[in-house]
């Protein structure tokens, strides 16, 4: 008898970029890749949440790739077996990691809580993602943008236990006299995984440091507080 050791061509699937995350990877096949989720629970490792992957494929042939993701189920409010990830999740892919798409079409396996889409990518290499990642690479853009803003004050409230700045933006016309104005609280990335709040930040914040009518009524009736990334750890981690 003659043994035959099948094997097949492993694309490389890599995470060490700002936000990449994955639990772990698994080709079933040449065409065919399980993903999955790492998650991320709180500080007594409880409530974990399992809505949040990141990752780029290398040097895929340009033909159809099954997705698997696996491991969605987590903890929500101390109740276990809830899970964020189900058959309205859309993951979204990108050829630059800048513009981003969703996947049209997915498959929800409610036995096994496995979510799967399939792609045959144009060219490679490709990133996918839970929703288009809001990193410390485009919080840099927005810095850049509007640091010279006359309007806005930047400060830091103290540090992260990793020794990242936990920023505190100020949104006022300081030319406006401070009695009778406003006050208005804005946090946003309290959860690392939740990236659609950040490109809302990104929004607040250019819309307030407009040149119209409406931004410039707004920083003269209300002093603007924002935290634009509450957890600066968890969004480098993914």
């Amino acid at each position: 008898m003659v043994a035959v050791l099948l094997a097949f061509f492993i694309a490389p699937v890599f995470t060490n970029f700002p936000g990449g995350s994955v639990g772990g990877v698994e080709w079933l096949a040449e065409n065919h890749v399980r993903i999955s989720v790492e998650g991320q629970a709180n500080h007594e490792g409880r409530n974990r949440q399992a809505n949040w992957y990141y990752f780029r494929i290398d040097g895929y042939p340009l033909k159809e790739l099954r997705i698997e993701l696996s491991d969605l189920v987590g903890e929500y409010n101390g109740r276990l077996g809830t899970h964020a990830v189900d058959e309205s999740t859309h993951p979204v892919y990108s050829y630059d990691g800048i513009t981003w798409t969703h996947f049209s079409q997915v498959e929800w396996d409610a036995k096994q809580l496995r979510l799967s889409f399939r792609f045959t990518p144009e060219r490679s290499p490709f990133w996918i993602a839970h929703t288009p990642p809001y990193t410390e690479k485009e919080f840099g853009v927005l810095e850049t943008t509007v640091e010279a803003n006359p309007m806005l004050r930047r400060e830091s409230v103290g540090k992260t236990v990793e020794g990242r700045e936990i920023p505190l933006w100020t949104i006022t016309d300081p030319a406006a006299p401070p009695s009778g104005k406003k006050t208005v609280w804005l946090m946003f990335r309290q959860h690392a995984w939740e990236s659609g709040s950040s490109w809302v930040c990104d929004g607040a914040v250019r819309a307030l440091l407009a040149e119209g009518d409406e931004a410039a009524a707004l920083r003269r009736m209300v002093t603007w507080k924002i935290f634009p990334m509450a957890d600066p750890d968890g969004v480098a981690h993914g």
